[in-house]
């Protein structure tokens, strides 16, 4: 679902993969989750314009993501596209505009 998502995310906002997304489930042992509470998956993918992170914890159904560019991009975009993807009820949002003095 991660992995699917970094990449059509991508697409959506029209900018260009460096790479294939990088997707990793918090570690276990045996088949059991050595850290429980901190079960979740983490997914990165690099970009010409910067990268995009995820982060999620399956136990309290929690998921962060973080778009980082030095071009412009719709931020409603990637909102309405991480809603209809993982149908989230509540959400919180934070922009930070950087890199203003740059080109």
């Amino acid at each position: 679902l991660h992995y699917r998502f970094l990449e059509r995310l991508v697409d959506e906002i029209g900018m260009t993969r460096m790479s294939q997304p990088f997707v990793i489930h918090a570690p276990t042992q045996n088949g059991v989750e050595m850290f429980p509470e901190k079960a979740g998956v983490s997914g990165w993918i690099p970009l010409i314009e910067s990268g995009i992170q995820i982060h999620s914890l399956e136990p309290t159904r929690f998921i962060t993501l973080d778009v980082y560019s030095c071009n412009k991009f719709d931020k409603q975009k990637v909102y309405n596209f991480a809603k209809k993807y993982f149908e989230f009820e509540e959400s919180e949002e934070h922009y930070i505009e950087r890199g203003i003095n740059f080109g």
